[in-house]
């Protein structure tokens, strides 16, 4: 390149010449595809509120040429059409329409006790109705109609799309009188087989009134809308329309509408009136409506509605749009305005830092009541450790809709593949004991144990980037959160537990006054206990699980305090028999499901609890071992699988809960289908949905669309030290 720049002009030069090569070259190519007339395109606008009528299952171009009649409902959003059916047509069955045709009007269907009238006329079915979907809103002009005339094409927006489809009313019909003329006849034979017994009187009978709040409950609130949309469409009025010919004055009229005048459009929008328009500013009114200790923000807008609000309501509206992201994205978006540690003071109040420099929006904030605490314990696991987890590690607590806590993940984290549901792990004890049916004996030396995480679907993680230095920065306010997001979890699962014991049938009765009676345990604490006295002694350091799926192999323990130990009940019953089945009956009310090992463990460790007023306990006695208590395991429980036992009965739900726990005999995870199948073979009526849910939450525990029989079920640890057996009970969470 010379001082004068020619190097450049050469260069600008070829480039013109290859650009006029190309355009040369596609002239030569349009040349081949000439254009043959060029119309212009009109806008008409004086027809407004036309509907497009789709026929997707008439065979026939025009069905609605043979309509009898035509009505609408406006504010139900409904169409419906009668159209007439050929009797003359060779192809029409007399005997078909005659069955048919008892759906067309409300005359009961005549029975054989029924006096035949004189005056009876058969009716048969003679039309048939069409009925919309859901007559939608305008579509904001996804259809228009053309029209051509004098080398112009006119176009007008269609307002609406609908369907037309048959609507088998009279089927719904037939179905409702059968089965009025069915109670009928069986009213009648009754009368017959008792003449004597006169109807007895209804008795007054009081009425109780429940209130249940549905605001958390998606699909109550979904139920409670669509019975108040067929409340508001019974109530309203149907219009009736004419239908028009084409060829008609009518429609000749709205034909003509369909051509523009031909007026010129004026365009009063500037290009910064069409921007504001469609992507507005807040004005300072909207900007006050960002008050900090409102929960209604309005969620989705756009950065430049935010970008000028102050740091408080610019995080909060911001966090509540994205959910989880790192610091360092944060940092990014507000540099140089704020100040970073005005950033991070701020931050905290609308957020809590998990780990690794990302920042999850407070669960308070978008949810209440048992969602929001489902969403702090899957906080507390996402902070515990980076390795993946499953809905099901929250779910098994929190017992929410498959639905609600899939959204709730997906909120914050992404699936991970590549991760094993099962797993083998070998636990290792030279001194380890198990206890069986004939008491305790020596265990294998390595025994490996199938954990199962009860997640079939892939494991999920944080979708957010990790953000190392801001760890490095702040590690006081990463400490800090740590505990925070710890001790809310914790609370969370102490609420919910809480509220799953609320509403056990059978309520637990406690010791009060007395050393005896003592807090339920947070999870995964423990108990020592010696097997002949129930005294407890100082443990081994090296304890093994044998029972339900282990947390950890080795555990390190000191003398466990009273906070930390399991809950006592009052022993009842006047011989031992009743005493041990009535504590076994209190276990298996409590959790559902438990083993062989952990209910003997319990029993004995009642063996020093006072018995209830004047009575005796009469479990601390010699006779009162392994082998007395597992004999009366078996007498009112049972074994469902492998180390799984339930009670045999529990009440009225037992002509429904016997044919699902032989289904948990065979298979692990079942499914309300097979489930009612199941019934329904072996001769029952329809399981009620509280009975069904009822069952299944004693039993097992939702996964998904699936339920997982519970494999959580409280563990216990034997091992012998110094000639004394010692247990520790882990409890289900």
């Amino acid at each position: 390149m010379n001082d004068d720049g020619m190097a450049s002009d050469i260069d600008m030069n070829d480039e013109y010449e290859n650009a006029a090569d190309s355009i040369a070259t596609d002239s030569e190519e349009q040349e081949t595809d000439p254009v043959v007339q060029e119309i212009p395109v009109f806008l008409a606008l004086s027809t407004t509120g036309l509907v497009l009528i789709q026929h997707p299952t008439a065979k026939r171009a025009h069905p609605l040429a043979e309509a009898t009649t035509m009505r609408l409902k406006p504010l139900g959003q409904r169409f419906e059409v009668d159209i007439a059916i050929n009797s003359n047509s060779q192809n029409y069955s007399v005997d078909s329409a005659e069955k048919l045709g008892r759906g067309i009007d409300n005359e009961d269907i005549a029975t054989a006790y029924d006096k035949v009238k004189e005056d009876h006329t058969t009716k048969l079915l003679d039309k048939y109705t069409l009925q919309s979907s859901v007559l939608p809103s305008s579509t904001g002009g996804q259809y228009l109609i053309g029209a051509l005339r004098d080398d112009e094409f006119h176009l007008t927006p269609i307002a609406a799309t609908i369907q037309l489809r048959p609507a088998l009313k009279y089927l719904d019909k037939i179905l409702e009188k059968e089965q009025a003329a069915k109670a009928k006849i069986q009213e009648h034979e009754f009368n017959l087989e008792n003449p004597n017994k006169k109807k007895e009187e209804a008795e007054e009978r009081g009425v109780t009134v429940a209130a249940r709040s549905i605001e958390n409950d998606p699909e109550a609130l979904r139920k409670a809308k669509e019975l108040d949309e067929e409340r508001k469409f019974a109530q309203e009025e149907w219009i009736n329309l004419r239908l028009y010919n084409e060829n008609s004055v009518e429609s000749e009229e709205v034909y003509e509408k369909l051509f523009s005048l031909g007026d010129e459009l004026s365009f009063t929008y500037s290009k910064n009136d069409y921007l504001q328009s469609i992507g507005p500013k807040l004005s300072s009114t909207i900007k006050q409506d960002f008050d900090g200790n409102k929960k209604n923000m309005k969620l989705n807008r756009c950065m430049d509605d935010i970008s000028d609000l102050p740091l408080g309501d610019f995080l909060r509206s911001f966090m509540l749009s994205v959910h989880v992201i790192p610091f360092s994205t944060i940092k990014e978006l507000t540099e140089p305005r704020f100040d970073e540690l005005d950033l991070v003071e701020e931050l905290e109040r609308i957020a809590v830092h998990v780990r690794d420099g990302i920042w999850v929006v407070r669960s308070e904030l978008l949810y209440a009541g048992r969602v929001c605490e489902a969403r702090r314990i899957l906080l507390q696991l996402l902070a515990r450790s980076a390795d993946p987890i499953s809905r099901y590690e929250v779910n098994r607590i929190a017992k929410l809709p498959h639905t609600m806590i899939t959204n709730m993940f997906i909120e914050i984290c992404a699936r991970v593949s590549g991760v094993q549901t099962y797993s083998g792990r070998n636990h290792v004890g030279s001194s380890l004991y198990a206890l069986g049916p004939g008491g305790l004996r020596p265990a294998s030396p390595e025994r490996k144990i199938d954990v199962y995480d009860g997640d079939s679907e892939m494991k999920w993680g944080l979708k957010a980037e990790a953000d190392n230095v801001f760890c490095e920065r702040w590690p006081d306010f990463v400490e800090k959160h740590l505990k925070i997001v710890e001790d809310e979890g914790e609370r969370a699962r102490h609420v919910l537990n809480s509220r799953i014991s609320s509403k056990i049938s059978n309520p637990l009765l406690h010791q009060k006054g007395t050393a005896t009676s003592t807090p339920i345990p947070r999870p995964g604490s423990s108990m020592h206990l010696s097997s002949k006295n129930g005294s407890s002694s100082s443990p081994l350091p090296v304890p093994t699980t044998i029972g339900s799926k282990a947390t950890s192999s080795i555990k390190v323990k000191t003398e466990p305090t009273q906070a930390s130990r399991q809950e006592l009940f009052t022993v009842k019953g006047n011989s031992i028999n009743e005493q041990c089945e009535y504590l076994i009956h209190l276990l298996l009310a409590k959790y559902g499901v438990a083993s062989k090992e952990f209910l003997v463990a319990s029993v004995l460790r009642h063996k020093s609890v006072p018995g209830s007023t004047g009575k005796e306990n009469l479990l601390n006695n010699d006779s009162v071992n392994e082998e007395f208590i597992g004999m009366s395991i078996d007498g009112i429980c049972v074994h469902v699988q492998t180390g799984r036992f339930v009670l045999k009965t529990l009440g009225s739900a037992d002509q429904y809960r016997d044919v699902i726990i032989n289904l948990f005999k065979t298979k692990t995870t079942l499914k309300k289908p097979e489930i009612i199948q199941a019934c329904v073979d072996h001769g029952t009526q329809a399981i009620p949905q509280s009975t069904y849910l009822k069952i299944m939450r004693e039993l097992a525990t939702s996964s998904g669309p699936s339920w997982l029989i519970d494999d959580f079920v409280p563990s216990i640890v034997i091992f012998r030290s110094s000639n004394k057996v010692q247990c520790e009970l882990r409890m289900k969470e």
